[in-house]
């Protein structure tokens, strides 16, 4: 029965994702700023086309769904994203068990742009001088499992944005819960992140709104070895996004994983699915690696890579 109401949705959604959301929402694209809180961490989450919120059960989920975080346990974990055009991004977080009193952890994030030449109208190929671009985040997170299916959590965030000579601040909180029907592992997971006020470089320049997004995803096996999960989200500054993900286990230590978004895909580029990805995570003695490739269209794959280690 579940197996049938899972593929159902899957077939409907398929079908009517670009025709239920409002094309309106496109126009708040640009309307904010830190446009690097909404970029996704973790080859396995982000394998799964970023239906992860009603998973939430690796140490990405610090970025997902801070109410998952008690699924993680004791653990150390460090992910590398390639973005387009020479940009890195980089995620380590530690996230410690206290028993009765919950789970904490702290996380580090961080996006490198480089130096890029300075150009003006007088020297279109460069002046000789250059800037640097960046963006750093420290967080700390608490959850606590109330009881065996339901959990929650929070993050507290400090970031800061280094433009050439302007630099921003912030700070942000994330909520999120996460509960556990009883039932084919049915997972619910719901999030809200970066609640914060506005930034600006500094006085004299105008501020903006951070993005906020709201999650609401839910995840379930279909077949033993074989997990599906939608999510939809909702960020301030663009349309809903309607995401699909699954998870194959085809032999012990290994996992594969795909997805897509369903509406809002990229213009396509060399990738003949534009908008898909897809992943895989193995286990090498007390170590987890995962991989995940994500097609942006034109921009080409977004490759990530992760180590985890829980003791």
């Amino acid at each position: 029965m579940v197996r049938r109401v899972f593929l159902a949705i899957i077939l409907i959604a398929t079908l009517r994702a670009d025709g239920i959301f409002e094309s309106l929402g496109g126009q708040k694209v640009g309307t904010t700023s830190m446009a690097f809180l909404k970029i996704g961490i973790g080859p396995r989450a982000t394998g799964m086309g970023g239906a992860f919120v009603g998973v939430a059960d690796d140490p990405s989920t610090f970025f997902w769904n801070p109410g998952g975080v008690p699924n993680t346990g004791n653990s150390y974990y460090a992910s590398f994203a390639i973005l387009p055009q020479d940009v890195y991004m980089t995620c380590i977080s530690v996230s410690k068990d206290l028993g009765l009193l919950g789970n904490t952890g702290i996380f580090l994030i961080g996006l490198d742009a480089g130096y890029m030449e300075i150009t003006d109208e007088y020297h279109p190929y460069g002046t000789g001088r250059y800037f640097h671009f960046g963006d750093y985040l420290l967080g700390v997170n608490y959850s606590r499992r109330v009881t065996d299916r339901f959990s929650f959590g929070f993050n507290l965030k400090g970031f800061t944005e280094e433009f050439y000579n302007l630099r921003s601040y912030g700070f942000a909180l994330d909520v999120g819960t996460y509960y556990l029907v009883g039932y084919r592992d049915i997972r619910i997971g719901v999030s809200l992140s970066n609640l914060g006020p506005d930034v600006n470089p500094g006085k004299g320049y105008l501020s903006f709104p951070i993005p906020i997004v709201y999650r609401m995803g839910v995840s379930g096996l279909i077949r033993d070895n074989l997990r599906v999960a939608f999510e939809l989200d909702k960020p301030s500054d663009n349309v809903e996004t309607l995401k699909l993900g699954f998870e194959l286990i085809p032999v012990k230590k290994l996992s594969l994983q795909g997805g897509m978004k369903l509406n809002a895909r990229p213009p396509s580029g060399s990738f003949p699915l534009s908008g898909f990805s897809f992943g895989f995570e193995t286990r090498i003695k007390v170590f987890k690696i995962g991989f995940s490739a994500v097609d942006m269209g034109v921009l080409g794959l977004v490759n990530r890579f992760s180590v985890e280690y829980r003791p």
